[in-house]
């Protein structure tokens, strides 16, 4: 995971937009979901967890105006 970064971070709603969009665009990314690494501390509900996207670091500039883009859109 080290070629990983992260580049958007929201609920399951917002992330899920996300990850659509960037696949749609032929962008690869992956979802981690911070409750399963948190599971063994506290039992969460995962609609409440936060879940991050990350990309390989070679389509992070795309990424990046994807989301950046799609946001935008999303505030208006």
């Amino acid at each position: 995971m080290l070629n990983y970064i992260k580049v958007f971070s929201g609920n399951f709603k917002e992330v899920q937009l996300v990850f659509n969009e960037l696949a749609q665009l032929n962008v690869c990314s992956i979802i981690r979901d911070k409750s399963q690494i948190e599971r063994t501390k506290t039992i969460m509900h995962s609609n409440r967890s936060e879940r991050v996207i990350l990309v390989h670091k070679d389509e992070l500039d795309r990424a990046l105006k994807i989301i950046k883009h799609l946001t935008s859109e999303l505030q208006t």
